[in-house]
């Protein structure tokens, strides 16, 4: 049995997120599996003994089946935009000092797209096009 068959979709996930999930494929190129992880980027600082300093994660908005979440490297997902905007991000909410390592302790991680953490964002996914949609006041 697969994990995907194993894990039924719960009464908790709204049609929204239901439809949303629905929709969702591995983007590895030519497979169409429905995927079981959602790929974020992991971003260490440059000084990770600092406390205050944890690891910046960013969701990417790719998503791999069990087969294929191993195949993408932090290389292909980091282009010259989304880098930006991670820096950005830091600067911003990070503690003075963090610096974004993007070299050897940048990583590629995965999150459950089963979880409680990944249903939150598809529900806000959900939110924000509903009222780009004119759905909710």
């Amino acid at each position: 049995m697969t994990r995907a068959a194993a894990i039924p979709v719960t009464p908790k996930w709204s049609p929204q997120v239901s439809a949303l999930y629905d929709a969702l494929r591995c983007d590895h190129a030519g497979c169409k599996t429905p995927p079981l992880w959602s790929l974020v980027l992991v971003v260490q600082s440059r000084t990770p003994a600092d406390p205050a300093h944890a690891p910046l994660v960013w969701t990417t908005g790719l998503h791999a089946c069990e087969d294929h979440k191993g195949s993408f490297t932090p290389e292909m997902l980091l282009t010259d935009r989304r880098q930006a905007m991670i820096e950005a991000h830091a600067k911003r909410n990070r503690p003075q000092g963090f610096v974004c390592d993007f070299g050897f302790s940048c990583f590629v991680d995965c999150m459950d797209v089963f979880g409680d953490r990944y249903r939150q964002r598809l529900e806000s996914v959900a939110r924000g096009m509903a009222k780009q949609l004119g759905c909710l006041a």
